[in-house]
Formats: structure tokens, sequence, C-alpha cells
């Protein structure tokens, strides 16, 4: 096994799921899996021409017993309806269905022509696994949705063409599975279509008219172990995008799931696209200040992505007013930033002007203080009032004197630490500059 083999089988015993570790270990015999944990360099596209046709006009309508049956997740009343005989419906005499009556229902077709439908038992409709509802959905779309494991397990061995049937919405049960956060559903498809020979890669690229995969569905509705599960078997997934350019975690930072994001991001190829050339951390920086850490810390250069009007995050961020996440956004990009080449050459000019101008502005406060410092050290011997014979100050009893020799002090030592200061920054190294230049205008 190679290791993305032996990391998913980790991941897998992590979980502590049954079905998804025999499910891994059944596939180490396909090999259209491995390109499921394989992360594509560049995602796939796909056009809605090649999404599955719809094939409602092929169905034929589910009967309403099997319908209640398998949306209360009955197995023996699903078998029931499904496999009911004469012969078995006489001897069943404790029943409460023995009354027996074959009836045959027909429709009048729009040509004028009779089709059979089918037979009606009195108690059982004469019902197939092939029926399905107004939105076309199967018995195991039901069953996945409402989280019936036994009946799901039941259904795929029976007939494990349901494995890849989809609704009106091209959605197949494992959509609708993890769009509910079933995720011992998700794990038990897995296995069963790497059983049933069906294929689990045949079952997880499957998606639905609006282009989203199963992945999307679970972090369009934050449910973590899903996602969990999905990564563990096919983290390929997490770098699709749907019709609408959202990736799963674009998805998932839109729902402000954290949860759900950290999974997605346990893989360096996970794809932050959204709408319009944005990016996930265009969402998180208006939604959460936690996942914009997360995402700056996966990613830094998210945050010079620009959105097809040329805005970055930060101004996101700006316009919604939150000074903490804008300040964030800020503070980690710029400690892990690395610029893109379009920024270099203002990197250049401003490490070059810099020091320049610490210089030129030096030499001006140079003049400044010690003008200061000469006029303080002036007053200190010019006191208000002059000295008697004594040479005492005459106002020394005077509070406001003796608040203008407090002040005349403070001007005095501020001016002649602040041209030190000032002198030191003009002889040291550009960093040591910087530090001495702040702390003189402090």
């Amino acid at each position: 096994m190679s290791f993305n083999w032996d990391r998913a089988l980790q991941k897998a015993n992590d979980l502590e799921d049954d079905n998804l570790s025999a499910a891994l270990q059944l596939a180490d015999r396909d090999g259209r899996w491995e390109a499921l944990l394989r992360p594509p360099e560049v995602p796939p596209g796909r056009s809605e021409t090649e999404l599955p046709l719809i094939e409602g006009s092929q169905r034929h309508v589910m009967c309403p017993d099997l319908y209640r049956a398998t949306l209360s997740g009955s197995i023996n009343r699903v078998d029931q309806l499904l496999r009911l005989t004469v012969t078995e419906e006489i001897t069943r005499t404790n029943d409460e269905y023995h009354d027996v009556e074959i009836q045959f229902e027909d429709i009048f077709e729009s040509n004028g022509s009779h089709k059979q439908l089918g037979a009606r038992v009195h108690g059982y409709d004469s019902c197939t696994l092939q029926e399905v509802t107004a939105e076309e959905n199967t018995v195991l779309h039901i069953a996945a949705e409402h989280g019936h494991l036994e009946l799901a397990k039941h259904l795929i061995r029976n007939d494990n063409t349901l494995l890849t049937s989809q609704n009106s919405r091209q959605e197949t049960p494992l959509h609708l599975a993890a769009r509910a956060g079933n995720h011992r559903i998700i794990s038990l498809i897995v296995l069963l279509a790497e059983e049933s020979g069906v294929g689990t890669y045949e079952v997880l690229m499957k998606r639905s008219t609006n282009g989203d995969t199963v992945l999307h569905e679970a972090a369009r509705h934050g449910h973590e172990d899903v996602v969990q599960v999905l990564m563990t078997v096919a983290p390929s997934l997490s770098a699709e995008v749907n019709n609408a350019s959202m990736s799963p975690l674009y998805l998932a930072v839109f729902r402000k799931s954290v949860g759900v994001v950290k999974a997605l991001l346990e893989s360096s190829h996970s794809s932050a696209v959204g709408p319009n050339q944005q990016n996930a951390l265009h969402v998180s920086v208006l939604v959460s200040r936690e996942i914009t850490s997360v995402l700056i810390d996966w990613k830094v250069e998210l945050a010079y992505g620009k959105d097809a009007s040329g805005s970055t995050p930060l101004h996101y961020a700006a316009s919604n007013g939150d000074i903490t996440i804008a300040g964030t956004t800020v503070t980690l990009s710029a400690y892990g930033a690395i610029f893109s080449p379009q920024r270099q050459d203002k990197l250049k000019n401003w490490k070059d002007e810099a020091p320049k101008w610490i210089d030129r502005t030096s030499t001006n406060l140079i003049i400044v203080s010690v003008l200061i410092a000469t006029i303080a050290f002036s007053a200190a011997f010019n006191v208000p009032g002059s000295y008697n014979d004594d040479g005492v100050a005459n106002l020394r009893k005077k509070a406001q004197y003796n608040i203008f020799v407090v002040l005349d002090t403070i001007a005095l030592s501020a001016s002649v630490s602040a041209t030190m200061l000032l002198v030191v920054a003009k002889a040291v190294n550009k960093w040591g500059s910087w530090t001495s230049f702040s702390y003189s205008l402090a």
C-alpha cells in the first residue's frame, strides 16, 4: 500500500469506523480509488452537459405503503411490499392483511391506449425497488436521508444499482446522507459499493445538477463527522468546485463551521475558491475571527487574493468595520507574508526610502530639541520674580512658581534625551535607527 492508503487506514481507525476500515481494505484491489486518495494538481472541470440524463420518464411512482415503510425504517414491512406473493399471503393467518383479492389497475394514457401498472393486493402493494417519489428519490435515497442503516444495507444487497441512482436533481443517496449528516450511512455505502463491484469511485464522483459533490453537501451543512469520513476515503474531493465556482472549503467558511474547515485543511491541496474570484478568506473576515486566523496560518497568500472587483480580504474586513479582524489579517499576513512579484518593487522602494527619511527627519528634530533644551536651561537660572539678596527665588512659596519649576525640569530632561536618541538614530544601522527614532518621538 502507498502512503496515501496507510494514512487513510489510520484515519479510519481514529474515527473508529469499522465499515470505513473494511471498505479501505477491499479498495486495495481497486486501482481507481487511488485517484480519490491522490489530490489532483489541477481540479478537473465539469460542464453541465456532462451530467447524467434524468430518467424520470422511465420510472413508476412509488406506492404510498412502500414510502411509509421506508420512511419508518421497517425492513419487514418493506420486504412484504416488495416480495409478497399470493401464496404467502394466504398462509399468513396471524397477519392483519388476510383478505386477499387481486386487482389490476389501468391508467388511460394520452394516446388512448391502456397501460397495466401492476397487481394490487388488498393490504399490500406489489411494489418494486425501481419506484420513485415525486422528486424521483428511490427507497435508498429515503433510507439514507433518515439514517436507517440496516434497511439501507438490506436494500443495497438486494439491488446494488440503487447506489448510483439519481433523483430529479441528480443527487445520489450519498448526497442525501451527507446533507443529513448520517456519517455511518456514508461509510456503509462506501463499503458496499466496493463489495458489490459497483465501485466507490463511481459513487463518490457523482454530481448534482448544481455540480455539488457529496463533500459540498457535507460542508454546506456543517457536518464534521461526514467530512472526516470523506476526507479519509477521497481527499481529492476537497479540490472540486461546483457550478457556482464554490469549493467545499468556501462553503464551510460561509457556514462558520470551524471543525469542518480544519478537517478540510488537512489536505494542502484543498481548494479555497469562491464565486466572483473570491477565496475563502474573503468570507472569513466577515464571519469569524478564529477561521480567519486558521486560514492565514494555512495559506498566508490568501490575504493577497483579489476578487473580480480588485478587493482583497483586508478591504472586506475594513468595509465591515471589524477593526479586530482587520488587525488580525494585517498582523498575521505580515509575519508570514510571501510577497507576490508585483509587490517587490514597492517593498524595495520602501526599504530604500525609509532610512533616508529617518536621517532627514532626525536632523531637523535634533535642531528643535537642542533649542528646547537651551531655553529650558536658561529658564532655570532666570526664574520669574527674580531672586532676593540671599539668592533665593522671591516666588518660591507660590504654587504657580513650583509648577513652573517642575515643568521646566521635565522639558529640559526630555529635550536632552531626545537629542541623544536622535543622534544615535543617525549613527546606528537601519533597524536600530527605527527603534531609537521611535523612542525619541515618544
